[in-house]
């Protein structure tokens, strides 16, 4: 895999899920059922009256999580040795941030596209580490395993 193929499946990992996730917000919000916008919003709202302290902490954690995408695309799109290793770890984090969230109401398609994006990620994150020619991109100077 080319190292011009390695960035763009980075960046389509993330960018159909975002464009699908403002799609539910906007041109798309008619597939969501006004019930059910309706229940997301009763629910969000008894959030913001329940355990403050947890909903504040999940809240700066979210917001943690934010500010490190850019560190973690600038890693592995300029091939920093630390990028992978990062990926892993804050990929991690995410997944098991994401039950403390709640519950989300989105549509179909963004179903599908969030999922093809977690896919995607997935095959991004271990790339790295399973194919020889992308580790050469972050690992240079690494010996080939077997040697």
């Amino acid at each position: 895999m080319s190292k011009s193929a390695f960035r763009w499946l980075i960046v389509v990992s993330y960018v159909i899920p975002t464009v699908f996730a403002i799609g539910d917000l906007t041109f798309l919000s008619h597939l969501i059922p006004p019930e059910f916008k309706e229940a997301q919003s009763i629910y969000d709202a008894a959030q913001l009256e329940g355990d403050t302290t947890s909903t504040v902490l999940i809240g700066v954690l979210c917001i943690a999580a934010i500010a490190a995408v850019p560190f973690q695309l600038y890693g592995l799109l300029r091939f920093r040795q630390w990028g992978p290793r990062f990926a892993v770890w804050f990929s991690v984090a995410c997944y098991v941030l994401i039950p403390f969230i709640g519950v989300t109401v989105q549509s179909g398609i963004n179903f599908a596209a969030m999922s093809l994006g977690s896919m995607l990620w997935g095959i991004v994150v271990v790339l790295p580490y399973v194919s020889p020619q992308v580790r050469g991109y972050f690992w240079p100077n690494q010996e080939p395993a077997g040697n």
